[in-house]
């Protein structure tokens, strides 16, 4: 009952025809920037002569986020004070934060 009522969110559908735009749209720049370079090899060295303006980029998007979750997370505390509620928003936190890191480490050749 509760995953038709998810499907049925108008939320989600919204939530996923961003995500697929978002996609396309960073597929048409990428194919844009390739072909106005010449080729892929000339990309791939724009993007590593970028690599440190675009990890600038990548800290103040990550900052904005941080700033709209304390808000958000103010919110949900709000509504509902319980333990339980500061669990599952700590569980978030937790995962959020090692995604960043490991994306970061792997953007950075770490791993």
């Amino acid at each position: 009952m509760a995953i038709t009522k998810i499907l049925r969110s108008k939320g989600l559908w919204i939530g996923v025809a961003w995500t697929i735009a978002l996609f396309v749209v960073g597929l048409a720049a990428m194919s844009w920037g390739v072909s106005m370079l010449g080729s892929v090899d000339a990309w791939e060295r724009m993007l590593d002569q970028a690599a440190p303006l675009l990890f600038v980029w990548r800290c103040v998007v990550y900052a904005a986020m941080v700033w709209c979750w304390l808000g958000l997370k103010r919110r949900v505390l709000e509504r509902e004070p319980s333990a339980d509620a500061r669990k599952r928003l700590l569980r978030v936190e937790i995962a959020v934060g090692l995604t960043v890191v490991v994306f970061e480490l792997v953007n950075a050749g770490v791993i």
